[in-house]
């Protein structure tokens, strides 16, 4: 409770210091308020609790606020038939496939994290963990995945998030910060994209299309790179300290191959064709 003026007044009328544990308190002499240094320090852990509970309430707000927006630009985009008749992943589509395992994480601006799943009802869901470990209400996209494919997502600083997934139809779906939905371009079922943020702004997405050639496209690329993958494999794409990017997938003679900003191309190393992926980070 706020002291009154009067009270406040009073409180550093008589004072002595202390130093408990390495800080300096005051014990006040005042009758009514506390005059053991030990308490003082309690008092103020008090203190930090209360301001660490106003931050997570605060947190909250901002989080119920960007979720709207998210629902909203959703709203716009639901799902209508293509002009091939096709319809797009929408909520009129809902259906129950098996949990994904695989979760991704992306990082928060404000220390906590972003976890982008496919849940129980087989849509993208987003779940929000803050900087004190206090989890946010999960989000549930209404947007349908592949069954049995799993979401990658991307943090940018100043902007927000950024999640990239099969849809239902199989295409590459790119949904968050910089909302596009359904990209168009098909993907070769059950494989996974990947993204991830370019230091100059912005973000690039790899994934297997379903000519099975190795696919890019984002702020820096856009297209099929005309090399093949192992069928059934993935991508894995980093963004570089100093701009660009470089993508590493398994190559359809069983190589791996890193290709990007430096173009490596053929690393001559022999992968595992039993449908494993690499992936890649960088310095």
């Amino acid at each position: 409770m706020r002291l009154g003026a009067e009270q406040e007044t009073s409180r550093f009328e008589d004072r002595d210091e202390h130093v408990v544990d390495g800080l300096r308190v005051v014990a006040v002499q005042n009758p009514g308020v506390m005059e053991d240094p030990t308490r003082v320090v309690e008092h103020l852990a008090d203190l930090h609790a209360a301001r660490d509970e106003l931050l997570t309430r605060a947190l909250h707000v901002v989080h119920d606020q960007h979720q709207a927006v998210k629902r909203a630009r959703r709203g716009r985009r639901d799902a209508g038939p293509d002009d091939d008749g096709a319809r797009r992943p929408g909520r009129s589509q809902l259906h129950d496939p098996e949990v994904v395992a695989t979760d991704v994480v992306g990082a928060e601006a404000f220390g906590g994290y972003e976890v982008a799943f496919q849940g129980t009802n087989g849509n993208l869901w987003l779940a929000t963990v803050g900087a004190n470990g206090a989890p946010f209400a999960p989000t549930d996209y209404g947007l349908p995945m592949r069954p049995g494919t799993s979401p990658s997502i991307t943090f940018m600083h100043g902007v927000g998030y950024e999640i990239a997934f099969q849809g239902a139809n199989t295409d590459l779906w790119v949904v968050g910060a910089d909302y596009r939905g359904d990209t168009g371009l098909g993907m070769m079922s059950g494989t996974n994209p990947s993204i991830a943020s370019l230091t100059g702004g912005g973000w690039e997405a790899a994934f297997q299309a379903n000519t099975t050639n190795l696919w890019t496209i984002g702020a820096d690329s856009n297209g099929d790179t005309g090399l093949g993958m192992n069928s059934g494999t993935s991508p894995s794409v980093t963004g570089l300290a100093g701009g660009g990017w470089e993508a590493a997938f398994q190559a359809n003679t069983g190589d791996l191959w890193a290709i990007g900003s430096d173009n490596i191309g053929n690393l001559a190393l022999g992968m595992n064709s039993a449908g494993t992926s690499p992936s890649i980070v960088a310095e």
